[in-house]
């Protein structure tokens, strides 16, 4: 009986170390297998993040150099732009300022923008005419003979320290004033100049 129950008591046991085994074995291997697919997963999403920071290194680099070729291109524009400012006015300020420092210029355009007035018709032209103080000798002789008994009687006529170059005729009632100084001269040649300037320095 004593036998008996040993073996049955054996055969438990080995049933139950077997199944344990048994157990044991499929436990590692399923574990293996989630084991190998979470590598796999992490190897796969490493992957991606390394391919997305590949793709954002490029795509910021791309960005970095589309900057800095526009920069350059902003800053040669720039250049070439003050280039052809610079020359045109060494080009155009040394004549400029000579002629309208010379007196008999002055007299030739005083006399031709006021002729354009009409000053002759029935209801007269109110003006005042600004002139460089520093002129008033060269000028005054021609004022007083040409413009005042030969082109208008309705004319003020001022030589002002604040009119460094050129003239200025503007309306007795403030309606209009136009400019002839040496900067007004530039501005207006440097209009016609710039295209045939950026030929001459850039082609």
């Amino acid at each position: 009986m004593q036998t008996k129950l040993q073996e049955i008591t054996d055969k438990l046991y080995q049933e139950g170390l077997s199944k344990g085994k048994q157990e044991g074995l499929e436990l590692l291997e399923k574990a293996k297998k989630e084991a190998q697919t979470l590598l796999s997963n992490a190897r796969a999403q490493a992957d991606s993040m390394i391919e997305e920071a590949h793709k954002q290194i490029a795509e910021q680099h791309a960005n970095a150099q589309n900057e800095l070729k526009m920069a350059a291109q902003q800053s040669v524009a720039k250049l070439k732009g003050e280039i052809e400012s610079l020359v045109r006015t060494k080009m155009l300020h040394p004549p400029i300022h000579t002629a309208l420092s010379d007196a008999d210029f002055m007299q030739s355009v005083i006399k031709t923008a006021l002729e354009k007035f009409n000053p002759k018709s029935e209801e007269g032209v109110s003006l005042h005419l600004l002139l460089p103080a520093s002129m008033q000798k060269e000028l005054d002789q021609f004022i007083t003979v040409q413009v005042n008994k030969q082109l208008t009687s309705n004319l003020t006529v001022v030589f002002d320290p604040k009119q460094k170059t050129g003239f200025t005729i503007t309306s007795h009632e403030g309606g209009f004033q136009l400019r002839f100084s040496d900067a007004d001269f530039e501005a207006l040649f440097a209009e016609y100049l710039r295209p045939k300037t950026k030929a001459l320095l850039f082609g």
